[in-house]
């Protein structure tokens, strides 16, 4: 079974937009591993980086920026995402299909993330009247981390400006740890 793994074209993206800041991309450069860095850069656009990679400039950005900024990175980072050959055809056909929603799209994140990761978790969509409820399953012991609870939030939000909707998201990590889930409540 191949290890969990991430998009080298997202792993990129999400660098870039962290050395965008020099002055804290300083600090949260000197805490990830060499090898972590340099699996990041060399990958071709396509291939797969180990999640380790990820995780480890994840985790050193929000430990340097806090949970807000980090919200917001990935918030930034799915905004100018939609232009993109990875993630461009999906958002444009889902806006084709149903519309300037905000639920349009998030049925559409497990898709998305499907595209973009390799075996890091299984994401389960489900709306109602302006809510939804965005489940990260079985995550493995591994990778059990709040940055992937953070990240969907900052792709939430990002589908409320995308939108052009107002609305809240907030996280629920309390069954992370024991079964490799946790929960994203967004409504608009």
């Amino acid at each position: 079974m191949p290890e969990p793994a991430f998009r080298s074209v997202m792993c990129k993206k999400a660098l870039a937009l962290i050395e965008s800041d020099p002055e804290l991309s300083e600090l949260v450069l000197k805490g990830v591993p060499d090898e972590h860095l340099t699996a990041i850069r060399s990958a071709g656009r396509l291939a797969w980086v180990p999640a380790e990679a990820l995780n480890a400039l994840n985790h050193c950005y929000l430990h340097h920026a806090g949970q807000d900024a980090f919200i917001q990175l990935w918030r930034r980072y799915t905004v100018e995402s939609v232009d993109t050959p990875l993630f461009g055809p999906l958002f444009q056909g889902a806006l084709r299909l149903f519309g300037l929603n905000p639920g349009s799209l998030i049925r559409l994140i497990g898709r998305a993330w499907d595209s973009a990761t390799r075996d890091v978790c299984r994401i389960e969509c489900t709306l109602e009247d302006n809510a939804a409820h965005v489940q990260l399953l079985d995550i493995p012991p591994t990778h059990r981390e709040i940055v992937l609870s953070l990240c969907m939030q900052g792709v939430i939000l990002a589908i409320f400006d995308l939108t052009h909707h107002r609305g809240e998201v907030r996280g629920d990590e309390s069954e992370l740890f024991v079964d490799g889930r946790c929960d994203v409540h967004a409504r608009w």
